[in-house]
């Protein structure tokens, strides 16, 4: 299950601080944090290798956005996905989905205005499994919570987040896990009690483990250790597999590390980035 916090105007030294674990099957083919080309050029992300886009990323202009998918999976659609990988459409369960992965893309794409590209993701919501979404400018001070949640009766918007740490995994952001309320609340302190830090610094808040004991552990733990699961139907390893840190100083350079973590999750690799945010005009 992943799990992100963002902190927006937080701190007087990093007006933006985000930092995101994600969950998946140690066997899914991804490829590390890098400076993307051709179509994608100036996008900073790592790159999911079976169906092409990513579930973060930011661009030299300082846009952003962070992706997690809801709990309501549904395979049949995943098992059609990988029996045709190279396809843009998924095809199941009477509708069409377009693949989750490429949203991030659509946003980070140069010149495009972040809000109005939302509300056509919004408008186009029949064509996406369910997604949480935050997306933003950050020079601007303009982040976004997008949910597209299929489910009935459940809520589903578009709106602008205030200033301070938001908390997002995989049920509507408003719905708060012991997970994300624990990763607000030590975000909050960390920042509280931390003049200068760099990326690497923020990496323990995203080791935070639950045991088994506790409340269940998709909602309690923020780092989720290897157990058995499925990827397209078959038996896979799944996980806390990488964990990454975007910061913002007030010199407007942007920082990110990504932590690449080892199926045992005690060794790893890191990838760091840095660069100064392009001027508007």
């Amino acid at each position: 299950m992943c799990i992100t916090a963002v902190a927006l105007n937080s701190h007087p030294n990093y007006p933006f601080v985000l930092i995101f674990n994600r969950d998946e099957a140690f066997e899914r083919p991804t490829s590390e944090l890098a400076e993307w080309s051709d179509e994608w050029e100036g996008i900073v992300a790592g790159r999911d290798l079976m169906g092409g886009g990513t579930w973060l990323g930011i661009n030299r202009d300082g846009k952003f956005v962070a992706l997690t998918n809801f709990t309501d999976e549904d395979l049949e659609v995943l098992q059609q996905q990988q029996a045709n990988p190279s396809a843009s459409l998924w095809s199941g369960n009477m509708h069409d989905y377009l693949t989750r992965g490429m949203i991030p893309l659509r946003l980070l794409r140069k010149n495009v205005n972040i809000y109005n590209e939302l509300q056509d993701i919004w408008t186009d919501r029949s064509r996406y499994k369910s997604f949480n979404l935050l997306a933003g400018d950050i020079k601007n001070n303009e982040v976004y919570y997008l949910s597209v949640n299929q489910a009935e009766n459940a809520f589903s918007g578009l709106r602008r987040l205030d200033e301070g740490v938001h908390c997002m995994s995989n049920t509507d952001i408003s719905n708060e896990w012991d997970k994300t309320k624990r990763l607000k609340a030590d975000l909050e302190n960390f920042l509280k009690n931390n003049d200068r830090f760099s990326t690497i610094d923020l990496v323990p808040l995203l080791r935070t483990e639950i045991k088994q004991d506790e409340p269940p552990e998709n909602e309690a733990s923020i780092f989720i250790k290897p157990y058995p699961g499925e990827m397209f139907g078959t038996p896979a390893t799944r996980g806390t597999v990488s964990s990454t840190i975007i910061t913002l100083d007030s010199s407007q350079e942007i920082a990110i590390l990504e932590r690449t973590w080892n199926r045992d999750q005690i060794s790893y690799s890191d990838t760091n980035k840095s660069f100064i945010l392009t001027n508007h005009n």
